[in-house]
């Protein structure tokens, strides 16, 4: 399959534009409105229908917020009956934060639900899939079902570190959980392992378990900013221990309710963030000068070009 066409979520157009640009893609085309009661009224423009026939088509998709998915996955479950040849979900954010392990008997596992809604698109070619960046559990691939997309985990470390020298910095991991899915990947880096105790709300206990912080500048990785509860409770206790500088890095930004207004330069000199949640700078504009931002396209873009 050597055309390829691209579809996007309104939230992924600036990426899949990129893309498209870089990688020789087409960039079809979806009208997107809404009804007066809010649902979704949606269009695949002619021209686009036209250019679909056979391709492998990567369909950008976004599901920051739960209204996101009715427009998302609507979409989807139409494209396996437009003739495209093979159908791939690209989401680079995969949404959810802690409800994916069952620490209550009671518990609904939200990360489970929306696996469960992404296995059921119909998959116009055995081979399609779904991508997804770093997501928040390694068990994550086994919530899908055995038909549909089944998704392939990609990752954003190696971009993240390219910005991250270890001849300037050392990696503090705010807890074990940082520590298992991020360790091996900064091998040769000084690292400082941390664990943290959840206090209630957003409070956080973090102590140092392992390694010197004393007169290092560090970079808390982790895998997500919500709160940033732990990155600024880390933060304090790195400092405290002797750290000369503290930075903070996440592969993804979903930062709600204005929560990356707390990571001031007079507390983190630089925060490195992928753009896997691109309307989160939409709203931080050029407030947060100190925000280095490590695109997602060139990663997108080999995708795209030479498939999995």
């Amino acid at each position: 399959m050597d055309r390829k066409l691209i579809l996007t979520s309104p939230n992924m157009q600036a990426i899949a534009a990129a893309v498209a640009t870089s990688s020789g893609a087409v960039l079809g085309e979806i009208r997107w409105d809404a009804f007066e009661a809010g649902w979704p009224d949606q269009v695949v423009t002619d021209e686009t229908l036209d250019q679909m026939r056979g391709t492998d088509l990567y369909y950008f998709g976004s599901l920051r917020s739960p209204g996101d998915a009715v427009f998302d996955l609507g979409v989807l479950y139409a494209l396996w009956a437009f003739d495209a040849a093979r159908v791939n979900y690209v989401l680079p954010f995969f949404p959810t934060g802690t409800n994916e392990r069952p620490d209550h008997r009671g518990r609904i596992m939200t990360a489970k639900t929306v696996a469960r809604m992404i296995s059921v698109i119909p998959a116009a070619d055995a081979r399609s899939r779904a991508f997804i960046f770093d997501p928040h559990t390694e068990d994550l691939p086994n919530f899908f079902g055995d038909s549909g997309a089944r998704p392939k985990v990609l990752t954003m470390v190696d971009d993240m570190k390219a910005h991250i020298p270890s001849s300037t910095y050392a990696i503090a991991f705010p807890d074990l959980g940082a520590l298992k899915r991020f360790g091996k990947s900064f091998e040769g880096y000084r690292q400082v392992i941390c664990e943290k105790e959840r206090l209630g709300g957003d409070k956080r206990n973090v102590t140092v378990i392992e390694g010197d912080p004393r007169g290092l500048d560090l970079v808390i990785f982790d895998d997500i900013g919500n709160t940033c509860g732990t990155m600024l409770a880390c933060r304090e206790t790195l400092m405290k221990a002797g750290a000369r500088s503290v930075r903070a890095a996440f592969i993804h930004a979903p930062l709600p309710r204005r929560s990356w207004a707390r990571l001031t330069p007079e507390l983190f000199p630089e925060v490195f963030l992928t753009d896997s949640c691109p309307q989160t700078l939409v709203e931080i504009g050029d407030q947060c000068p100190h925000f280095r931002v490590v695109p997602t396209h060139r990663r997108l873009t080999q995708l795209v070009r030479e498939g999995y």
